[in-house]
Protein backbone atom coordinates (compact mmCIF):
# COMPACT_ATOMS: atom_id res chain seq x y z
CA UNK A 1 0.00 0.00 0.00
CA UNK A 2 1.08 3.54 -0.70
CA UNK A 3 0.29 4.53 2.88
CA UNK A 4 2.73 1.99 4.34
CA UNK A 5 5.49 2.92 1.90
CA UNK A 6 5.06 6.61 2.68
CA UNK A 7 5.13 5.91 6.42
CA UNK A 8 8.32 3.85 6.04
CA UNK A 9 10.10 6.80 4.42
CA UNK A 10 9.40 8.71 7.65
CA UNK A 11 9.44 12.29 6.48
CA UNK A 12 8.25 14.87 9.00
CA UNK A 13 6.14 16.89 6.55
CA UNK A 14 3.25 15.71 4.44
CA UNK A 15 4.56 14.78 1.05
CA UNK A 16 2.68 14.94 -2.21
CA UNK A 17 2.16 11.18 -1.99
CA UNK A 18 0.57 11.47 1.45
CA UNK A 19 -1.77 14.20 0.26
CA UNK A 20 -2.76 12.04 -2.71
CA UNK A 21 -3.45 9.11 -0.37
CA UNK A 22 -5.60 11.32 1.87
CA UNK A 23 -7.58 12.48 -1.18
CA UNK A 24 -8.10 8.87 -2.23
CA UNK A 25 -9.37 7.98 1.26
CA UNK A 26 -11.75 10.94 1.15
CA UNK A 27 -13.24 9.72 -2.14
CA UNK A 28 -13.41 6.13 -0.87
CA UNK A 29 -15.23 7.16 2.31
CA UNK A 30 -17.67 9.31 0.36
CA UNK A 31 -18.44 6.39 -1.95
CA UNK A 32 -18.77 3.92 0.94
CA UNK A 33 -21.19 6.23 2.74
CA UNK A 34 -23.26 6.49 -0.43
CA UNK A 35 -23.36 2.70 -0.89
CA UNK A 36 -23.12 1.03 2.55
CA UNK A 37 -26.47 2.28 3.94
CA UNK A 38 -28.17 0.64 0.95
CA UNK A 39 -26.01 -2.46 1.38
CA UNK A 40 -26.98 -2.78 5.05
CA UNK A 41 -30.67 -2.77 4.13
CA UNK A 42 -30.05 -5.26 1.32
CA UNK A 43 -28.18 -7.61 3.65
CA UNK A 44 -30.88 -7.35 6.32
CA UNK A 45 -33.54 -8.17 3.73
CA UNK A 46 -31.70 -11.21 2.30
CA UNK A 47 -29.65 -12.60 5.20
CA UNK A 48 -32.20 -15.22 6.33
CA UNK A 49 -32.46 -16.63 2.81
CA UNK A 50 -28.68 -16.63 2.39
CA UNK A 51 -28.28 -18.58 5.64
CA UNK A 52 -30.81 -21.23 4.57
CA UNK A 53 -29.32 -21.88 1.16
CA UNK A 54 -25.82 -21.34 -0.14
CA UNK A 55 -25.48 -18.29 -2.37
CA UNK A 56 -22.18 -17.68 -4.22
CA UNK A 57 -23.08 -14.01 -4.73
CA UNK A 58 -23.57 -13.50 -0.99
CA UNK A 59 -20.29 -15.24 -0.25
CA UNK A 60 -18.50 -13.00 -2.77
CA UNK A 61 -20.16 -9.94 -1.22
CA UNK A 62 -18.93 -11.02 2.23
CA UNK A 63 -15.37 -11.40 0.94
CA UNK A 64 -15.42 -7.95 -0.68
CA UNK A 65 -16.81 -6.26 2.45
CA UNK A 66 -14.26 -8.15 4.57
CA UNK A 67 -11.46 -6.92 2.32
CA UNK A 68 -12.55 -3.29 2.80
CA UNK A 69 -12.73 -3.92 6.56
CA UNK A 70 -9.19 -5.34 6.61
CA UNK A 71 -7.83 -2.28 4.81
CA UNK A 72 -9.76 -0.05 7.21
CA UNK A 73 -8.50 -1.93 10.29
CA UNK A 74 -4.87 -1.63 9.17
CA UNK A 75 -5.01 2.05 8.23
CA UNK A 76 -5.05 4.85 10.76
CA UNK A 77 -5.68 7.37 7.96
CA UNK A 78 -8.69 5.43 6.65
CA UNK A 79 -10.31 5.47 10.11
CA UNK A 80 -9.52 9.15 10.60
CA UNK A 81 -11.01 10.06 7.21
CA UNK A 82 -14.20 8.18 8.07
CA UNK A 83 -14.43 10.03 11.38
CA UNK A 84 -13.82 13.38 9.67
CA UNK A 85 -16.46 12.64 7.05
CA UNK A 86 -19.06 11.71 9.68
CA UNK A 87 -18.37 14.83 11.75
CA UNK A 88 -18.11 17.29 8.85
CA UNK A 89 -21.34 16.05 7.27
CA UNK A 90 -23.12 15.66 10.63
CA UNK A 91 -24.07 12.07 9.88
CA UNK A 92 -25.79 9.92 12.48
CA UNK A 93 -24.59 6.38 11.72
CA UNK A 94 -27.08 4.93 14.19
CA UNK A 95 -29.91 5.92 11.86
CA UNK A 96 -28.46 3.53 9.27
CA UNK A 97 -27.93 0.74 11.77
CA UNK A 98 -31.36 0.60 13.36
CA UNK A 99 -33.57 -1.73 11.36
CA UNK A 100 -37.10 -0.45 11.32
CA UNK A 101 -39.02 -1.96 8.43
CA UNK A 102 -41.97 0.42 8.94
CA UNK A 103 -39.85 3.49 8.26
CA UNK A 104 -38.37 4.54 4.98
CA UNK A 105 -34.60 4.64 4.86
CA UNK A 106 -33.27 7.35 7.17
CA UNK A 107 -31.22 10.14 5.73
CA UNK A 108 -28.53 9.92 8.39
CA UNK A 109 -28.53 13.70 8.82
CA UNK A 110 -28.36 14.83 12.43
CA UNK A 111 -31.33 16.93 13.61
CA UNK A 112 -30.88 20.07 15.72
CA UNK A 113 -32.04 18.17 18.80
CA UNK A 114 -29.55 15.34 18.18
CA UNK A 115 -26.78 17.87 17.49
CA UNK A 116 -27.25 19.36 20.96
CA UNK A 117 -26.88 15.90 22.48
CA UNK A 118 -23.76 15.08 20.44
CA UNK A 119 -21.51 18.01 21.28
CA UNK A 120 -18.24 16.17 21.10
CA UNK A 121 -16.74 14.62 17.97
CA UNK A 122 -16.42 11.28 19.74
CA UNK A 123 -20.19 11.19 20.32
CA UNK A 124 -20.86 11.23 16.58
CA UNK A 125 -18.46 8.48 15.60
CA UNK A 126 -17.14 5.40 17.33
CA UNK A 127 -15.56 2.24 16.04
CA UNK A 128 -18.77 0.37 16.86
CA UNK A 129 -20.91 2.77 14.80
CA UNK A 130 -18.57 2.79 11.81
CA UNK A 131 -20.53 1.71 8.74
CA UNK A 132 -17.52 -0.34 7.66
CA UNK A 133 -17.61 -2.35 10.91
CA UNK A 134 -21.42 -2.52 11.00
CA UNK A 135 -21.70 -3.84 7.46
CA UNK A 136 -19.19 -6.60 8.15
CA UNK A 137 -21.04 -7.51 11.34
CA UNK A 138 -24.28 -7.82 9.37
CA UNK A 139 -22.58 -10.12 6.86
CA UNK A 140 -20.61 -12.13 9.42
CA UNK A 141 -23.22 -14.94 9.73
CA UNK A 142 -23.11 -15.33 5.94
CA UNK A 143 -19.31 -15.53 6.04
CA UNK A 144 -19.35 -18.01 8.90
CA UNK A 145 -21.85 -20.12 6.97
CA UNK A 146 -19.16 -20.67 4.32
CA UNK A 147 -17.05 -22.68 6.77
CA UNK A 148 -17.20 -26.46 6.90
CA UNK A 149 -18.99 -28.06 9.87
CA UNK A 150 -15.69 -29.34 11.28
CA UNK A 151 -14.48 -25.79 11.81
CA UNK A 152 -17.18 -24.89 14.35
CA UNK A 153 -14.70 -24.67 17.24
CA UNK A 154 -12.63 -22.15 15.31
CA UNK A 155 -15.80 -20.22 14.45
CA UNK A 156 -16.83 -20.10 18.12
CA UNK A 157 -13.39 -18.77 19.07
CA UNK A 158 -13.54 -16.12 16.33
CA UNK A 159 -17.02 -15.04 17.48
CA UNK A 160 -15.79 -14.66 21.06
CA UNK A 161 -12.78 -12.59 20.00
CA UNK A 162 -14.87 -10.49 17.64
CA UNK A 163 -17.34 -9.77 20.46
CA UNK A 164 -14.52 -8.80 22.82
CA UNK A 165 -13.13 -6.33 20.29
CA UNK A 166 -16.59 -4.79 19.80
CA UNK A 167 -16.98 -4.24 23.56
CA UNK A 168 -13.78 -2.24 23.95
Amino acid sequence: MDEEQSKAEGRGEMSETELLIMDQFTILIRDLYAFYPLLIRFVDYNRARWLKESNPGAEKLFRMVAEVFIFWAKSHNFKREEQNFVVQNEINNMSFLITDTKCKMSTGIVSDQERKKMKRKADRYTMQTSLIVATLKRLLPVGLNICAPGEQELIALAKNRFTQVGER
